[in-house]
């Protein structure tokens, strides 16, 4: 898992550019970590020079075992997987980086 967690690089807002494992803040990286939207459009706005006003994540498909995700519902990032490294994909971005 290290070495495809090595091939994942994240842009953020000041042009900082980090392998996944390099940026996680947590004691071990989960499976899946960094393959929810609101990463890679964090990544994708930071390389493109846009600035996100806003970002909300809809789960869409069936419900999973554990009834966390259900078709439609709004939902927070994972608390495992993305919060950890939403920190830095969000350096560099101020309220007032969106006037330029």
């Amino acid at each position: 898992m290290a070495r495809i967690f090595s091939l994942y690089r994240l842009t953020n807002f000041r042009g900082q550019s980090r392998v996944l494992g390099d940026v996680f803040m947590g004691t071990s990286m989960p499976t899946g970590t960094g393959e929810c939207c609101a990463p890679k459009l964090l990544h994708h706005a930071a390389l493109h020079g846009l600035a996100p006003l806003g970002l909300a994540e809809f789960y869409v498909g069936r419900e999973n075992r554990s009834a966390t995700r259900r078709h439609g519902q709004f939902f927070a990032p994972c608390e495992e997987k993305c919060r950890p490294i939403l920190g830095f994909l969000l350096c560099g971005l101020h309220a007032d980086h969106r006037k330029k």
